[in-house]
């Protein structure tokens, strides 16, 4: 990743939220909405879950697919796999999320209702969409402005532009 110099970050990972639960059986599409509050590129994307399970990454405003990886069996650990960099602007939303399929799920209660800022990112809102598993963006979410509680704990790996 020859393109970006800063220190990565792991806005999720690094919140300091303690897991609350897991081994939740989520037949969703579980992640969270998100603004980098600088110029940066996301390097990896992942999270925190049982099983090999697919992570994605899309443009919030127009649905556009930015990413998409297998990322193999974590054992309930916070695990990243590499993609190819995606640049992202500074103000602009972002959503990354995973395909539960069923098994494996995680969650976390928010100690401070979102949006919470972790590092260079703001995390907006939790969401999730029943029953999903494309790299099309959704026409609609479950729940999307969801403000107390994260489940399936995907993330992503920024790195801000120096």
């Amino acid at each position: 990743h020859s393109t970006t110099s800063g220190t990565p970050e792991n806005p999720l990972q690094s919140s300091g939220l303690s897991i609350t639960q897991v081994q939740h059986n989520y037949n969703y599409m579980m992640g969270y909405i998100f603004t980098p509050n600088v110029n940066g590129t996301i390097t990896h994307i992942g999270g925190y879950f049982n099983g090999t399970k697919t992570t994605r990454l899309w443009q919030y405003s127009n649905g556009n697919f930015l990413a998409s990886v297998s990322v193999p069996d974590p054992n309930y650990s916070w695990t990243y796999a590499d993609i190819t960099d995606v640049s992202v602007t500074a103000g602009t939303k972002y959503v990354v999320a995973t395909a539960m399929n069923g098994t494996g799920g995680a969650r976390v209660r928010l100690t401070d209702a979102l949006p919470n800022t972790y590092g260079n990112i703001t995390i907006n809102y939790s969401c999730y969409k029943s029953n999903y598993d494309s790299d099309t963006y959704p026409t609609s979410w479950s729940h999307e402005t969801r403000t107390k509680w994260n489940w399936g704990l995907s993330d992503i790996t920024f790195v801000p532009d120096s």
